[in-house]
């Protein structure tokens, strides 16, 4: 399982406890063979998949060709309902791909239905392709393209998810004091208290 941390001090000057948010793969069809559909806009190539956990927190895709070898912005968006138009955007992201291989796009960590059917969309300028395995291999859904969600059964996108993984605070130790310094503040104290006393007797 692959997990990402990014870790943030909460407060500044006196040490405070870490908040660290992590992200976990979810979803995972990781073989790539060769490519299956066009992201460009209205493609609608995708897929459908149905989340483990109760939050998802970003998805991937594999690309086989990226035209021309240009770089180009590549956008992932989820949604509830698959068609012709897309509906109930659930979460949406964009990144560059510089060549071939896998692109992940990362969002705000949003609660979804765990066993629910999702819609994976990937759009994209420029005609890039994204990839797919040998035969189906993922039980919880299938490839998507031109607006029909049942059209390709059988095929699936090698793809991947992201779920947020509950957060962990880290609270520092307390530093303790030297030893030494305990003595001098005990030294100071009687010091003061031998001092208030002269003043009373003079």
């Amino acid at each position: 399982m692959a997990v990402l941390t990014a870790c943030a001090l909460a407060g500044s000057g006196a040490v405070a406890p870490a908040r660290a948010a992590t992200v976990a793969v979810d979803q995972n069809n990781p073989s790539a063979q060769a490519g299956f559909c066009y992201t460009s806009t209205g493609t609608l190539c995708g897929q459908s998949f149905k989340q483990t956990g109760d939050t998802l927190a970003g998805a991937g895709i594999y690309l086989s060709y990226l035209f021309l070898n240009l770089s180009n912005a590549v956008t992932l968006s989820v949604f509830s309902t698959y068609g012709p138009t897309p509906g109930g955007l659930i979460a949406s992201g964009t990144q560059m791909a510089g060549g071939t291989g896998w692109v992940d796009v990362f969002w705000d960590s949003v609660a979804v239905t765990p066993g629910q059917t999702y819609y994976l969309v990937a759009s994209s300028r420029l005609p890039n392709i994204a990839s797919y395995p040998s035969g189906s291999t993922y039980a919880g859904g299938n490839a998507l393209y031109a607006g029909n969600a049942n059209a390709y059964r059988g095929y699936d996108l090698t793809f991947r998810t992201y779920a947020a993984v509950p957060d962990v605070i880290v609270t520092p130790s307390p530093v303790p004091l030297p030893a030494g310094l305990t003595l001098l503040i005990g030294a100071l104290a009687a010091l003061g208290v031998m001092q208030r006393r002269r003043r009373r007797t003079v």
